[in-house]
C-alpha cells in the first residue's frame, strides 16, 4: 500500500476554495432575503403578478447554472482549472455587484443569468482541483 502526499499549497487552495464556496452559497440565498425589496422597487404596489415575476430571478439563475455547468466543466477538463475558477468568480462577483445597481427588472434578470454562468464555471472545476491536490490513497494487492 502506498500513500501519496498532498501537493504543496494544497491546504491553501482548500481554504481559498472553501471561502469561495461560502460566498457562492450566500449569493444563492440572498435573493430570497431581498425579494420584498425587489418587488417594492420594480413593481407597483398591489401588482398581483409581482411575486410571480420576481420569482423568475431564481429560475433564471437555476436554469443558466444547469446549462452552463456541464459546458464549463468540459472546458475545465481541457484548460487550466484555476483560470476557469478565476474567470467564473470574477464574472459572478461583478454580476452580483451589478445586481445592486440594476435600474430595471430586466437588468436585474440579466445579472442573475450572469451569476448563474459564473457559478456554473466554479461548480465543476473546484472539486477537480482538490482531487488533483489531495490524491487518494492508492491500494494495490501483492
Amino acid at each position: 500500500m502506498s500513500t501519496e502526499q498532498a501537493k504543496p499549497g494544497a491546504r491553501t487552495a482548500l481554504a481559498l476554495l472553501l471561502g469561495i464556496n461560502l460566498f457562492n452559497y450566500i449569493d444563492r440565498q440572498v435573493l430570497a432575503a431581498v425579494e420584498p425589496s425587489i418587488r417594492a422597487t420594480f413593481f407597483a404596489p398591489g401588482d398581483i403578478n409581482a411575486m410571480a415575476i420576481s420569482g423568475t430571478l431564481g429560475s433564471a439563475f437555476l436554469v443558466t447554472y444547469m446549462l452552463s455547468a456541464p459546458a464549463l466543466g468540459l472546458l475545465a477538463d481541457r484548460f487550466s482549472r484555476w483560470i476557469i475558477i478565476g474567470v467564473a468568480v470574477i464574472l459572478w462577483s461583478v454580476a452580483t455587484g451589478a445586481s445592486g445597481l440594476a435600474g430595471t427588472f430586466s437588468a436585474l434578470l440579466i445579472t442573475r443569468v450572469c451569476v448563474g454562468i459564473g457559478e456554473g464555471g466554479y461548480g465543476p472545476a473546484a472539486p477537480t482541483v482538490l482531487s488533483d491536490l489531495f490524491p487518494l490513497e492508492v491500494c494495490s494487492a501483492g
